[in-house]
């Protein structure tokens, strides 16, 4: 029993971490997005925590450059390390975010959020629901109570964050093509970035009204002519090369004994042309496999919290 006075106590939870990773442009932050919301239906909101390994980087001026003196954003160093983990070992003992953690995410450009039917939607919540045995969000006791944090991110599960990767319960993976990836980022207006120097430079005139314009300490980066080709890509396919047995693509089958070493789900986006483009149609309705990856990801998450509630 607490000694009179004493701060109130967490409830006591099951809490899994889910990490969502794979290249830019992947999907990553969306099927984060709809897990996070399909699960809150269920689990409610205080139990449902969504991290981005985004919020991490160093101030831009603070990050590794390129040998041609530009920022590189998918470094390992470019990334406050130290405080991800302090932020996901304080959120999966406590169930929330820090009090002081400031997030960039919502600031971000945001892409068109794929059209899932409420037919495919109402199965999938139907599915949670009966494999946890919830008919409403407060339908568990204290003992059986579960709290659920995904994170995603660029870099969650080689061996030069493998620290990171230790820490979660659950692994899953979007791959994509290099042509995918560069059709997608290309399309990009830009991100929003935290950066204490004044020569940063600001958000520009945009063609999108709703496109933010960061001031303070925020900053605007915007991917110089080949920045994909020379930085991005190469470096996905340094931390990534070795889970694919074609290592020099990242496409195509899986290595399993990596696969297995990581821990790590892939999400297959089938054979064909594509080569794991992510844009093939999906069985459920052709709105690019949305559909496919959120049963996957669900399926996957389920399996795991009925474990652990064993």
């Amino acid at each position: 029993m607490a000694p009179p006075n004493s701060p109130p106590q967490d409830p006591p939870s099951h809490t899994v971490l889910v990490g969502i990773s794979g290249p830019s442009c992947s999907g990553k932050t969306t099927l984060a997005r709809l897990l996070r919301d399909l699960f809150t239906q269920i689990l409610g909101k205080e139990r449902v925590v969504l991290v981005h390994e985004d919020d991490f980087y160093w101030d831009e001026d603070e990050l590794p450059r390129t040998s041609t003196g530009l920022p590189d954003w998918d470094s390992p160093a470019s990334l406050d390390l130290p405080r991800l983990i302090s932020t996901l070992k304080h959120t999966k003992t406590h169930g929330r975010l820090p009090d002081d953690h400031r997030s960039l995410e919502d600031l971000q450009p945001v892409s068109t959020t794929p059209e899932i039917s409420r037919e495919v939607l109402k199965s999938v919540e139907k599915y949670i629901r009966d494999a946890l045995d919830i008919k409403r969000e407060d339908d568990e006791t204290s003992e059986t109570r579960l709290t659920l944090i995904l994170i995603d991110g660029f870099l969650l599960f080689p061996p030069s964050v493998s620290t990171i990767r230790q820490l979660l319960h659950i692994k899953l993976f979007l791959p994509l093509s290099r042509t995918e990836v560069l059709r997608r980022r290309g399309g990009r207006e830009g991100y929003v970035t935290s950066s204490s120097s004044s020569s940063i430079t600001k958000n520009p005139s945009s063609t999108n009204p709703s496109l933010p314009h960061p001031d303070g300490p925020q900053g605007f980066w915007k991917d110089p002519p080949g920045y994909v080709e020379q930085v991005v890509w190469p470096r996905y396919v340094q931390e990534h090369g070795v889970l694919f047995e074609d290592s020099e693509r990242c496409v195509g089958r899986v290595d399993e004994v990596v696969e297995r070493e990581w821990g790590v789900r892939v999400f297959d986006e089938g054979e064909g042309e594509g080569e794991g483009d992510g844009d093939r149609k999906g069985k459920e309705g052709g709105n690019g496999g949305w559909e496919e990856r959120v049963r996957w990801a669900v399926g996957e998450v389920v399996h795991e919290l009925v474990r652990r509630r064993r």
